[in-house]
């Protein structure tokens, strides 16, 4: 497998055809149908190193521009890649409406310089207390949750106004989601429960624009002494999301009920495939629990700890994998990958994943297109750096050293 470093990964999100029922919102399209759409940009030298384009500075040829299929951050072997022309240019065409992530290879001696920020996040989850029966640090937790949930997802929907919310409370304006949390004693019934409950239009995106979140406090100091609070409230907080919980609303789900229930959005399957290394036409969701656990749940025996199988797993990490944000794109959600949790499938070697939170080298261009429509400028701009690892600065000046078989670090020099 070649490895080689990156420079700029661009994710681009190319929007697909609508298909509604009552109160549902979905992406569907036969592939008969679909419509190509086109990316292109240029590699540019950033001569001035300024991380702008300016007139006059000229196109790179012959740089490596790939699709980065498995979001790995690595140009690996069969992924689609192109070469860019005398003026730097490159063109991706004949392509599906999918999330696609544009990276650039950088060759040696050269650095990049734009784009440089990530996008922000124009998805917004206010919180709403409807009790007094969380102390102020699980209030913290609670908003600390959605904060994740606002990393992900990126794209704003529309405003909503005059909201009633579960308890009967009024809000004059919601942007983009309002979640009411309570917190009640309830025996060891459940730890928590939510879901979404007021939706946006068809015509808009049938999105939810209210969600509701109980707590159990008779449950919460165990949660707290198992180390288990924060993923649930994290975990409840997706269902509100419309995750499992609108999953056969919007025919996501074949064999609900039966012993062999299937995710089918495509989206998450591509996840799937590349985390667990297999190529799976759908999903295992759970067969087994109550109406609040099969059905709405990753398979448990499968996913094991990832944040939204059906089981918690106390004292270990329950991360929020690429398959679970790629489902919200499923749902209609605009999604930014790169800030779900490194997840690795159960009995597998870790992968090289830049799935922290923290977004990948080099920044990013966000761009949604319909078919047909072609993209143009998705531009990456390096400037050629002349102290490589073969070369070192020192108190004395520059000291060139040749035909090393070490990489050796660059070191500047202290005032």
């Amino acid at each position: 497998m070649r490895r080689v470093s990156l420079s700029l990964i661009a994710l681009i999100v190319l929007s697909v055809g609508v298909s509604t029922k009552l109160r549902e919102f979905k992406y569907k399209v036969l592939r008969s149908e679909i419509l190509m759409a086109e990316i292109s940009g240029t590699v540019i030298n950033d001569a001035n190193k300024n991380g702008v384009e300016d007139a006059g500075e000229s196109g790179l040829q012959g740089w490596t521009v790939f699709l980065d299929q498995n979001a790995n951050g690595i140009f690996d072997s069969g992924e689609v890649s192109t070469t860019t022309d005398a003026d730097g240019n490159y063109t991706f065409t004949n392509l599906a409406p999918d999330t696609y992530i544009v990276a650039q290879v950088v060759q040696n001696g050269w650095q990049r310089t734009f784009p440089t920020i990530a996008p922000t996040s124009k998805f917004n989850i206010d919180i709403v207390f409807a009790d007094n029966n969380l102390t102020e640090a699980d209030r913290k937790l609670v908003t600390d949750a959605a904060n994740t949930w606002e990393k992900v997802i990126i794209g704003d929907l529309s405003n909503q106004t005059n909201v009633t919310l579960p308890s009967g409370k009024n809000l004059a304006f919601v942007d983009d989601l309002v979640i009411e949390v309570s917190a009640k004693a309830r025996g060891d019934e459940f730890l928590a429960e939510a879901g979404p409950d007021e939706f946006r239009d068809n015509f808009d995106s049938g999105l939810p624009y209210v969600g509701s979140m109980e707590i159990n406090s008779d449950e919460i100091e165990q949660m707290k002494q198992e180390g288990s609070f924060e993923s649930t409230i994290l975990h409840e907080m997706g269902h509100a999301l419309g995750i499992g919980t609108l999953w056969e609303d919007l025919d996501l789900v074949t064999g609900a009920g039966t012993n062999n229930p299937r995710y089918i959005g495509e989206n998450a399957i591509v996840q799937y495939n590349s985390i667990f290394n297999n190529s799976e036409t759908s999903i295992p969701v759970a067969n087994t629990g109550g109406e609040g656990t099969r059905d709405i749940h990753w398979h448990e025996s499968v996913f094991q700890t990832e944040l939204m199988s059906g089981f918690d797993d106390p004292g270990v990490k329950n991360p929020l994998s690429r398959i679970t944000a790629a489902s919200l794109i499923d749902l209609g959600y605009e999604v930014d990958l790169r800030f779900a949790e490194d997840y690795t499938a159960p009995g597998n070697t870790p992968s090289n994943l830049n799935t922290s939170g923290v977004a990948a080298p080099g920044g990013t261009h966000l761009v949604t297109v319909s078919p047909t429509e072609v993209v143009t400028d998705l531009n990456f701009g390096n400037f050629e750096n002349f102290l490589t690892s073969n070369q070192i600065l020192t108190k004395k000046g520059e000291v060139t050293v040749e035909n090393l078989e070490i990489e050796l670090p660059i070191l500047y020099p202290t005032p």
